[in-house]
């Protein structure tokens, strides 16, 4: 946020109250806003903010879910490979953290588990 609105007419820095382009961006300014527009311009722009954020958490929330299922698939075809090669339930169970009836599930499923 900028300072701007405190720099009205009668609060114009010496240095600045001398450049004739400052003077007239500050008058025009003024005319733009008067306080209770400033204060409602302020009021929304803290609200914009608050939506911002809101819209940045929500996209955190769903770039960790979508982490969260790439590691659930993944372990999954591992599991899925596993079985294929024959590997005992017991050693899958220990490499991939799935249940045994999980991996009999998928073995059942097989390749259509995606699907």
């Amino acid at each position: 946020m900028t300072t701007a609105h405190q720099h009205g007419r009668e609060h114009t820095p010496k240095e600045l109250a001398s450049d004739k382009n400052i003077v007239k961006a500050i008058t025009a300014i003024d005319r733009m806003f008067n306080d209770e527009e400033r204060q409602i311009y302020e009021v929304r722009l803290k609200e914009f903010a608050v939506v911002a954020s809101v819209i940045a958490s929500g996209a955190e929330k769903n770039i960790a879910k979508g982490r969260e299922k790439g590691r659930e698939e993944t372990t999954v075809t591992i599991a899925l490979k596993l079985i294929q090669q024959g590997v005992e339930i017991e050693i899958i169970k220990a490499v991939t953290g799935l249940s045994a009836v999980g991996i009999e599930e998928l073995a059942k499923r097989g390749a259509s588990y995606f699907a």
